[in-house]
């Protein structure tokens, strides 16, 4: 059975459309080159980078038009991150759609469920809080995400083998919220 969820862990991680690429940590590219612990446990600056980068997405990239719907601004991740990969962002940017109101919190916490695993397929497979992960998403704490994103999720990962969080990085985890924010919402239409 552990092979079984290993193998489909595999290839949700590997065929997933909403991954931004997780390629290793560059000194050129703002990406930590500080050694992981033995479970792909981000180390300190990481899980500050992560913070900031989901900061900076949420606030300045992930917006609301006139209309109050959801859109990337692509031109701001542009200016503010003129040497990452965006094409993950790009793909978002070509619509807008409304997310769940504000009011009626089941909406609000199937969202934030939603925007998490976008960003991290396999995590539906490890034992999460999920009510502190949908709070944190919805309060906007990012720096508490940032924690629990990049420490406790790799050790529970790695509790069931479940190899593929080394491959995580916190540009890639930001970005890829930010992207699943904007499906979550069109998905949530239907």
């Amino acid at each position: 059975m552990k092979k079984i969820i290993k193998y489909i862990l595999a290839l949700l991680v590997g065929c997933s459309m909403l991954a931004a690429p997780m390629t290793e940590a560059r000194a050129d590219d703002g990406i930590s080159t500080a050694p992981r612990g033995e479970n792909g446990e981000f180390t300190d600056a990481e899980v500050q980078e992560l913070e900031q980068d989901l900061t900076t997405l949420f606030s300045q990239v992930v917006i609301r038009d006139a209309e109050g719907k959801l859109r990337i601004d692509y031109e701001a991740a542009k200016r503010l991150y003129p040497d990452r990969d965006l094409s993950v962002l790009a793909e978002a940017a070509k619509g807008s759609v409304t997310p769940p109101g504000s009011s009626g919190s089941e909406g609000i916490q199937e969202y934030a469920s939603c925007v998490i695993k976008g960003a991290i397929p396999f995590i539906g497979f490890i034992d999460v809080d999920w009510k502190l992960l949908r709070t944190w998403v919805t309060q906007r704490n990012w720096g508490a995400l940032a924690r629990y994103l990049g420490k406790e999720v790799p050790k529970r990962a790695a509790k069931i083998g479940i190899k593929e969080v080394v491959k995580l990085n916190p540009w890639g985890i930001a970005v890829t919220l930010a992207t699943s924010a904007i499906t979550c919402a069109f998905w949530q239409q239907w």
